[in-house]
């Protein structure tokens, strides 16, 4: 199995800490040395983030008009990665992209961290829900990487959606979608909504060919060097979507770091005469498998 670790992960390769070594009705060793080190990565950090979006987003501009399209995201993945420092997240990737094009990726979702894990990792653009575009920050942050924007709860964008989704994957980008519609505990998936799978049909130039589809799964399994059990991954690494934002990124900033695991699965083809139910059921049990299996690794 490939497993590699994104550049901020060095010390996923190191021994067991203390804190993972001790014994079963030991009280755990306190976590201030590692919130200090939070804070002052935060406080050092951070504004080095904000700031770099100016320079970065000159260069944005410039590569966007690129005819290569790995390289209209040069600038958002290294972002993306310098995002991943900031936040203090420790990433353990199994597998990869796959090289086939077009090519739309699906994946659960937990958190606003999931973009950065996988923006981080694939030089494409994410399916984004469009009341984000006008969030504080955030709206910025998304125009910045590309995002589409999608309304999911009216029929009368979806056409209109997908054509936008078959441009960027006709053009050679790949498309992220989190096929939940909305955030979950991160142990358990929400139903797969199959609207926006349309694309697949849009995506393809004739009908003799066919798109890749490849599934992807997140799975956050450690805090400060602990394991997370199922409360503590629902109160620390999940973002619900109604609740506030501001708390959970400070949580997230000034807390414990978060370890997790990025599993990609196998690929498979989809054609024009693929009905996307059948789709949506296979990638959800593919992505329902492969979070399993990560959690179970810890």
């Amino acid at each position: 199995m490939d497993r590699t670790a994104m550049p901020d992960n060095d010390e996923l390769n190191t021994n067991t800490s203390a804190e993972e070594q001790h014994e079963p009705g030991e009280p755990r060793a306190p976590h201030r040395p590692r919130r200090r080190r939070s804070v002052i990565r935060a406080a050092v950090l951070g504004p080095l983030l904000v700031a770099a979006l100016l320079p970065m987003g000159l260069v944005h501009v410039v590569l966007t008009r690129s005819p290569v399209p790995s390289h209209r995201y040069a600038m958002t993945q290294l972002w993306y990665r310098f995002a991943l420092r900031v936040v203090g997240l420790r990433v353990i990737r199994e597998g990869g992209p796959t090289r086939g094009r077009p090519l739309l990726l699906l994946a659960n979702h937990v958190s606003w961290t999931d973009i950065l894990v996988l923006g981080a990792t694939v030089p494409g653009c994410f399916v984004a829900k469009a009341d984000m575009e006008d969030w504080p920050a955030i709206g910025f942050l998304t125009r910045f990487t590309r995002s589409i924007f999608v309304k999911r709860d009216d029929p009368r964008k979806v056409g209109e959606q997908t054509r936008e989704i078959g441009d960027r994957l006709r053009g050679g980008e790949p498309v992220i979608l989190f096929p939940e519609g909305t955030t979950a505990a991160g142990t358990q998936l929400k139903p797969f909504k199959s609207s926006l799978l349309g694309a697949v049909r849009l995506a393809l130039p004739s009908e003799d060919t066919a798109m890749t589809i490849q599934t992807a799964a997140l799975a956050y399994v450690r805090r400060g060097g602990a394991p997370m059990d199922a409360d503590e991954r629902r109160n620390y690494a999940a973002w619900i979507d109604d609740e506030d934002f501001a708390p959970h990124l400070t949580s997230v900033l000034f807390g414990p770091p978060m370890t997790v695991r990025l599993i990609f699965g196998d690929h498979f083809e989809a054609g024009h005469g693929t009905d996307r139910k059948h789709l949506t059921r296979r990638a959800e049990g593919d992505i329902a498998a492969l979070l399993e299996r990560g959690l179970t690794q810890g």
